[in-house]
C-alpha cells in the first residue's frame, strides 16, 4: 500500500459518521468502498482489513467480559474510550460517574466508563409502602455485572430505566468529539438515584456543590416528573441541594412532591442519622 492510497483510505475513513464500527458494519463499508479505496476486486475483505490494521489506519479492539463472548470493534486511531464504550450497545449513552466527569462535576478521570442501555418499558410495580422501602434499602445497591475491558479501559453497561433517552444530549468529550450523554440536570438526578455509580453519597454531594449556579431548575423538575420514579428520590435530591448550599427556593421545589415516607440516601446504611426535614436517613460519616 503506497502513500497515495493511504491518504485516500484515511480521508474515506474520516468521512464516516462513526469512528468505531462493529465487524459487520466495517465489512459492509469495505465491500461498498473497495474500488474507491483502490483495492483489487478479487482481494478478500479479511485481507483488506488486515492490511488496514498493519498500516495503522485502523485498530482492532477486543472487549472481554467473564462468561460472555468477546465483542470486536474496529476503530480509527483517534477514537477515544467513550466512543469505544458507546459502540458496545446501539442507542446507548454515557451516564452517572462518566457524565459527572464530562460536566466537570468531579476531577476523577477513572477508567470505568458507564454506558447506559435502556430497558424496554415495564409496567408499574406494587403500591409503595414504608415496609417495602425499608426492605429494599436495607440491602446493598444492586449493581450491573456487565463489565467489559479492552485492556486499557473498563466499560460497565447499565440496564437503565426506559426513558426514551430523556435528557440525553450531545456533549463534547475532552478530545473534542461529540458524544451522547445525560445533560447536567439528568446527571444530578441519576447520581442521587444510584450514588454507587458515582463514588458514593459524599462524591454526589461534591458534584451538587460544583453544579451551583449552573442548573436549570425547571428542566431538572421536568425530567424528574417524567421519570416518575416509584421511590421518593425527590427527598434525596432536596437533601443534597440543601446540603450543597442551594437557595430555599430550589430546595422547597422538592418538598412540593410530598414527604409521605421515610427514605434513604443510600442502600445498606449501617451507622446512620436522620434528617427530620427531609425524612431521610443518611450515613453518619456524611459531611455536615
Amino acid at each position: 500500500m503506497d502513500i497515495a492510497q493511504q491518504r485516500i483510505i484515511t480521508a474515506s475513513l474520516a468521512s464516516l459518521k462513526r469512528s468505531v464500527l462493529p465487524q459487520q458494519d466495517m465489512m459492509t463499508y469495505l465491500q461498498n468502498e473497495r474500488a474507491k479505496l483502490l483495492f483489487p476486486k478479487n482481494m478478500p475483505l479479511s485481507e483488506i482489513l488486515e492490511s488496514l490494521i498493519a498500516s495503522h489506519l485502523l485498530q482492532k479492539i477486543k472487549c472481554r467480559s467473564p462468561g460472555r463472548p468477546n465483542i470486536v470493534r474496529y476503530a480509527l486511531p483517534a477514537a477515544n474510550p467513550y466512543e469505544i464504550g458507546l459502540s458496545l450497545r446501539r442507542d446507548s449513552f454515557l451516564s452517572h460517574g462518566t457524565a459527572v466527569v464530562l460536566h466537570s462535576l468531579a476531577d476523577r478521570r477513572g477508567r470505568l466508563i458507564f454506558i447506559n442501555y435502556e430497558q424496554t418499558p415495564k409496567p408499574a410495580g406494587d403500591e409503595l409502602t414504608q415496609d417495602s422501602i425499608d426492605t429494599a434499602f436495607s440491602r446493598p445497591q444492586r449493581r450491573s455485572n456487565s463489565l467489559y475491558t479492552d485492556g486499557k479501559n473498563r466499560f460497565l453497561i447499565l440496564n437503565g430505566k426506559f426513558t426514551g433517552k430523556l435528557g440525553v444530549v450531545s456533549v463534547r468529550s475532552p478530545s473534542g468529539q461529540l458524544i451522547q450523554a445525560t445533560n447536567l440536570e439528568r446527571t444530578l438526578i441519576d447520581i442521587a438515584v444510584r450514588p454507587g455509580y458515582a463514588g458514593g453519597a459524599k462524591q454526589v454531594l461534591e458534584a451538587y456543590k460544583r453544579a451551583r449556579n449552573r442548573i436549570d431548575l425547571e428542566v431538572l423538575l421536568h425530567i424528574l416528573k417524567e421519570l416518575n420514579y416509584k421511590y421518593p428520590y425527590h427527598q434525596a435530591l432536596g437533601f443534597y441541594f440543601q446540603r450543597a448550599g442551594f437557595s430555599d427556593t430550589v430546595c422547597n421545589a422538592f418538598k412540593r412532591f410530598g414527604l409521605e415516607f421515610n427514605f434513604y440516601l443510600e442502600h445498606g446504611i449501617n451507622n446512620r442519622l436522620y434528617d427530620s426535614q427531609w425524612r431521610i436517613f443518611y450515613p453518619k460519616t456524611f459531611p455536615r
